[in-house]
């Protein structure tokens, strides 16, 4: 299943400036409800803003001499950040993470992996999927984990676990590194 639509596709925080943009709505509600500290969360925005901007041009720089732009994924959670670095996301199960798809559609990814040339899966990190994995031993691929962030990335906070995830993507997508 290709994903260009991002319609349904909750993990907007995969892309650091729609992130940014939370941050901005976040704190001009603040501001409403507590006018007394309108200016620090005005600040306060503006310096998630120009952090995650950077982190931003960091991930772009990362991944911008990717050989291969197809991501194939488990599932659907990758959009945003297929959609903001240039990368187009096919996921193995659609939008449920816990979905078995039909021996067809094994057969379809099998058939795309290899015909594109993949050698690399993204699966999620805190989860297993028996299709990812049948699919890489078909066709050789590897299998690399990335952070979707729907639960804690460990000793990373945020900025570390989109580099992770942008250095993760770049060593399997056949990047250059910078």
């Amino acid at each position: 299943m290709c994903s260009s639509d991002l319609s349904g596709d909750p993990h907007l925080w995969l892309n650091p400036l729609r992130l940014a943009e939370v941050g901005d709505a976040i704190a001009a509600q603040l501001r409403i409800a507590d006018p007394k500290h309108a200016e620090q969360f005005a600040a306060a925005a503006i310096a998630l803003r120009s952090t995650l901007s950077q982190l931003d041009a960091e991930i772009k720089n990362t991944t911008r001499t990717c050989e291969s732009r197809m991501l194939v994924t488990t599932h659907t959670a990758f959009g945003y950040f297929a959609s903001r670095y240039n990368f187009r996301q096919v996921s193995i199960l659609g939008a449920d993470p816990e979905a078995e798809p039909s021996p067809a559609a094994l057969a379809r990814t099998v058939r795309l992996v290899r015909a594109n040339r993949i050698n690399t899966l993204y699966g999620e990190s805190g989860h297993t999927s028996k299709a990812l994995n049948t699919i890489a031993a078909e066709t050789g691929a590897k299998v690399r984990l990335l952070q979707t962030l729907e639960s804690p990335p460990g000793t990373l906070d945020y900025p570390g676990a989109m580099r992770e995830t942008a250095q993760t993507i770049s060593a399997g997508q056949g990047c250059i590194p910078q």
